[in-house]
């Protein structure tokens, strides 16, 4: 039979072991953006979505520094149109 002691050391270790992973995953996020692929901001945004008809209709996507137009219907999705835009520096 087991004692309480060998159990209760197991599930003590247990915890330790996810406490230390859940730690370095929490500062790997919030210190090493980079180099997770992980951002603090969205790529990619939806700006706009108008509809021409029942199915078919336009849309504006903000992706990095370019705002994308593209068409849509029910068998295709085509780019129309691609303009780059400013950023404005918060300094």
């Amino acid at each position: 039979m087991f004692e309480f002691t060998i159990i209760f050391k197991i599930v003590i270790s247990l915890i330790i072991v996810i406490l230390t992973m859940y730690g370095l995953l929490f500062v790997i996020k919030k210190y090493s953006p980079i180099a997770t692929g992980f951002s603090n901001t969205n790529d990619i945004k939806i700006r706009d979505i108008k509809f021409i008809g029942k199915d078919k209709g336009l849309f504006t996507v903000e992706f990095y520094n370019k705002i994308i137009l593209f068409s849509f219907s029910p068998n295709s999705i085509e780019k129309i149109e691609e303009k780059e835009i400013e950023v404005k520096d918060n300094e």
